[in-house]
């Protein structure tokens, strides 16, 4: 078994100098603490070290004046080398001692030297397996002869050699130590017989994961990530988070955990354990990011909940709640026709303005459907013909048309924003109406901002999105179909080859989609949590200025605005990517159409006016096309609003309490002379 880690420094301060040795967790402060420092310009609990892990750690602990290394500001935990030198006021601590002892000699251990000990069956703990060996740059597997873990001992070392180079830089990984893993026969505990599964030993040094031919290996992944974890300061804390990243590095599945009760995150056990853990984990990394995930990590011993809270806002406990909250609706996956069909319950009552929108559309559509036909004949038979009295003809027809357009037009767009308006106003009241009626628990689970952000902030996106829904989306539609009939009346094959390519623009969206939603319901989140902190802050302004947290609550504020900040861009930079395709595509099949038009005039199977009206009608194919991806956008948009919206309206209530008659109001005659209340009935106070 590897040697134990010693730490050694040199505290030199007014009093003199000492030399402490430092195994675990160490206080130096003013006040309190286990090591005492008599300087007015310490802080009462001003520094800790940690020397619980093969490398020591620093952490200064919030201290008014800081502690430094060399002329750098120290703050989480900071790994210390010897002859590394911390100042903290007129005091130097100095290290003195390697950090991690060296490594076990590659010769195989003798029986009474492993670790653990050959047990009996009671003692739960497992058996030694260390008779052979197989070693690696990357890890050391060890194994008893005849048994299946000699079998699969070359094999594991391969994948655990593959395991670690997913690793690179977690936790201790680049300290080059070489962990070990005993494969072990199934065992019992002193409680049940152990077949599956792995042990960490404390420190990270070595594993101990069971293996049968009826049961495989538990990943290396999970085993080595658990390994090097441990040299974080708070991985006793994070450890559900350290499994599921292993596993996640492995590429292991989620499995499917919607539709079923899940335990706690820390009472999960077995593979709904790694199942919820790689989930949550892939959850939180959507979320913000890898680099914003992996600063978690990095959080000083006991404060990994604070930790969270600084990079993510919520805590991990109302984390593991949202994460829930999608597992639940599915993953908020809403597929655009399916807004609509969820958007019905509101829409319902004004089915009869809807047609009436339906027929102001087609008014709309007269300009459309007459300018190429009209622009066809001025080409090929009113300018040949030199006599202007037709060319002045088909222009009053077309501005008899225009005119019929404009004003449907004009209309249609009226009734959709009334229609609009009205679902929301509608929405809203139905929140509202819901909220007076909800148990108690639920508003725990739910603080006011995010009840406001979906009062307001949800509902106003949903509005956007059923607007662009009712009116641009139902039209262009229309519009689309009517224009590709002209457009293959005007020239068949011409016509099949854009109807053939139009659809590459769906394409595009269908395999960005997911992304925008995801984006989306991010921006929503963010914007929930930013709400909820200046709510909670306006609430606690008496509290704040008492004792003196202003510049915490401005930090606070600060971090959720840029969280918000972070995932708007890159919503916007995944609608701007998604316009720089679609622009791509449409291009490019301009210039075809222009060019294979021009072959068929050439060949006498075209005219110059029809070329001329399909690029005109051809405009109105693609126009439709891109308007409807990009309403798909919103729409998509918009269904994680809808989604979260649902969650309030069809949640469970209570039942309403019996009825106990109105309060009687307060009028002018029921005040006593004194200013107090009398209620009628009631003897007037003196």
């Amino acid at each position: 078994m590897s040697g134990r880690t010693s730490h050694e420094v040199v505290i030199v301060d007014a009093g003199g100098e000492r030399r402490i040795k430092v195994s675990g967790v160490l206080v130096i402060g003013r006040e309190s603490g286990d090591v005492l420092v008599a300087d007015g310009t310490i802080s009462g609990r001003h520094l800790q070290l940690d020397g619980s892990g093969p490398v020591l750690l620093a952490t200064d602990l919030g201290s008014s004046n800081g502690t430094f290394r060399g002329d750098e500001r120290i703050g989480s935990a900071v790994a210390l080398q010897p002859g590394d030198e911390l100042r903290f006021g007129s005091a130097t601590l100095r290290v003195v001692a390697p950090a991690p002892a060296p490594l076990p000699a590659p010769a195989l251990p003798q029986a009474d030297e492993t670790s653990p000990p050959q047990l009996g069956p009671s003692s739960g703990r497992p058996p030694q397996a260390t008779a052979g060996v197989v070693r690696t740059e990357a890890v050391e597997v060890r194994f008893a002869p005849g048994s299946h873990g000699e079998r699969i001992a070359t094999s594991y070392a391969a994948v655990a050699r593959r395991a670690r180079s997913t690793l690179a830089g977690f936790g201790s990984e680049p300290w080059g130590s070489v962990p070990i893993v005993h494969l072990i026969d199934p065992f019992h505990d002193g409680v049940e017989l152990v077949a599956g599964g792995a042990m960490i030993a404390d420190g990270g040094a070595e594993a101990w994961v069971v293996v049968s031919p009826e049961s495989p290996p538990e990943p290396p992944h999970r085993v080595l990530a658990l390994m090097f974890g441990a040299a974080f300061p708070a991985s006793a804390d994070l450890q559900l988070l350290i499994e599921g990243y292993g596993l996640h590095r492995a590429g292991a599945p989620e499995g499917d955990l919607s539709g079923r009760p899940l335990p706690p995150l820390e009472q999960a056990d077995g593979e709904e354990r790694a199942a919820m853990a790689v989930s949550f984990v892939r959850f939180l990394i959507a979320r913000e990011g890898i680099d914003a995930f992996m600063r978690v990590f990095a959080a000083p011993a006991g404060r990994g909940d604070e930790t969270v809270r600084e990079v993510y806002g919520p805590s991990l406990g109302q984390l593991e709640q949202v994460w829930r909250r999608k597992l639940a609706s599915g993953g908020s996956d809403v597929k655009t026709g399916e807004f609509l069909k969820l958007s019905l319950r509101y829409l319902r009552p004004y089915k009869l303005r809807q047609v009436e929108i339906f027929g102001y559309m087609l008014l709309s559509l007269a300009f459309v459907a007459a300018f190429p036909f009209v622009t066809k004949r001025l080409f090929d038979s009113a300018l040949p013909s030199g006599e202007f009295s037709q060319v002045l003809t088909l222009l009053l027809a077309l501005g008899a048309a225009f005119v019929v357009s404009l004003v449907a037009g004009v209309r249609q767009a009226y009734q959709t924003a009334w229609v609009s308006n009205a679902v929301t106003r509608d929405i809203r009241q139905a929140i509202f109406d819901r909220v007076q009626v909800m148990p108690e628990p639920w508003f725990a689970a739910h603080p006011q901002g995010d009840v406001l952000s979906r009062l307001f902030g949800d509902v106003r996106v949903v509005e956007s999105g059923l607007s662009q829904a009712i009116g641009q989306g139902v039209f262009q539609l229309v519009s689309l179909i009517t224009s590709a009939v002209i457009m293959l009346s005007l020239n068949l094959w011409l016509g099949l080859v854009v109807l053939v390519a139009a659809p590459l623009v769906g394409v595009v969206y269908r395999s960005m989609a997911n992304g925008a939603m995801v984006r989306s319901v991010a921006v929503q989140e963010q914007s929930s949590a930013l709400l909820s902190v200046a709510a909670e802050n306006y609430r606690a302004i008496p509290v704040v200025k008492m004792f003196g947290l202003a510049d915490r609550e401005r930090r606070r504020f600060a971090q959720q605005s840029d969280r918000l900040f972070r995932s708007t861009r890159r919503l916007t930079m995944w609608g701007g990517l998604f316009g720089l395709s679609v622009n791509l595509i449409v291009t490019i099949l301009r210039l075809g159409v222009l060019g294979f038009g021009s072959w068929l005039i050439l060949e006498g199977e075209f005219t110059t006016g029809g070329l001329v009206a399909f690029l005109s009608i051809m405009g109105e194919v693609l126009s439709p096309v891109t308007v409807l991806v990009s309403l798909s956008q919103d729409v998509q948009a918009s269904m994680g609003s809808l989604v979260r919206i649902n969650e309030v309206i069809d949640e469970a209530t209570e039942p309403e309490a019996p009825h106990l008659g109105p309060v009687p109001l307060i009028t002018r005659a029921a005040l006593g002379r004194t200013g107090h209340v009398v209620r009628h009935g009631a003897p007037r106070a003196r």
